[in-house]
């Protein structure tokens, strides 16, 4: 069934959740909210035709709803939305999965869509989860030695394998060049980017829009493999990196705000609708 609510134009506050719960966290997909309750529970709302609330059907809601417990009775310590898949990380390390998985995304080994949280195999050699990430058809999971693995759609070289090929359940991505040692790993539509404990930027996947960041002179082919991003202006150090659909800001580690890739919709803030390369 369709949800015909009217779009909101300022913020307003929402209702409580059900039962009491106090939110933690919220989390976003592309038409669909989470909430991870301060007490483990997660709740969803929105958009739900491919199962990524969880919630073992498809329909919408267009209120927060209490999800059934994980299997084994599981507590959630993370939730990661994609564009229409979640991801639940338990707290004892176990991953969870639900929604869209067309190409493989859900890390299950298939590409049958879950419209129940259903676990996901463990990483090769019993390697622990540290952090998930998720793109728009794609997923990444950190382990605890930094280690990389991904899974899901790859036809832009997204997942940094080398090669096009989607992945149905998560493979070893091959290690950062020159020994880096990876600090944080974000995720765009069709995009991923490594920030380094040295303050290195690598990216990898769709670089149509020149959202990787490679410079004006790089061509806007896509990278299959993480490759190093030119280093910030005036010597400044990359803290963070951002990717959103089609654009990508890196804050620094004096507080500067950097910009690169589609920029139509003013996304760049940089007071234009021009993309900056």
């Amino acid at each position: 069934r369709s949800l015909r609510s009217p779009t909101s134009d300022i913020f307003t506050v929402v209702p409580p959740l059900p039962d009491r719960k106090v939110a933690e966290e919220v989390i976003l997909g592309c038409y669909h909210t989470m909430v991870l309750a301060k007490d483990g529970t997660v709740l969803g709302c929105g958009y739900n035709s491919k199962g990524q609330l969880g919630l073992n059907d498809d329909r919408w809601r267009g209120s927060f709803e209490v999800l059934p417990r994980l299997p084994g009775g599981k507590r959630a310590k993370q939730v990661i939305a994609g564009a229409s898949h979640t991801i639940i990380l338990a707290e004892d390390g176990t991953l969870f999965a639900s929604g869209w998985n067309n190409c493989g995304q859900l890390g299950l080994g298939d590409t049958t869509d879950r419209y129940a949280f259903t676990a996901v195999p463990a990483l090769p050699d019993g390697k622990a989860v540290r952090a998930v990430v998720a793109g728009y058809g794609h997923t990444m999971v950190l382990a605890d030695d930094l280690s990389l693995y991904a899974s899901g759609r790859n036809d832009y070289g997204q997942l940094g394998k080398g090669d096009t090929t989607n992945r149905l359940t998560f493979k070893r991505v091959p290690p950062l060049p020159d020994g880096k040692r990876i600090s944080h790993v974000r995720t765009g539509a069709n995009h991923t980017m490594i920030l380094a404990d040295d303050g290195t930027v690598f990216a990898c996947g769709d670089n149509s829009e020149r959202q990787l960041g490679l410079g004006a002179s790089a061509e806007i082919t896509p990278r299959f493999t993480f490759t190093a991003v030119p280093a910030l202006p005036h010597g400044r150090v990359a803290k963070d990196v951002v990717p959103g659909g089609w654009h990508t800001m890196v804050l620094a580690d004096d507080g500067t705000v950097f910009a690169v890739g589609r920029g139509g919709h003013g996304q760049l803030g940089l007071n234009d609708t021009t993309a900056n390369c």
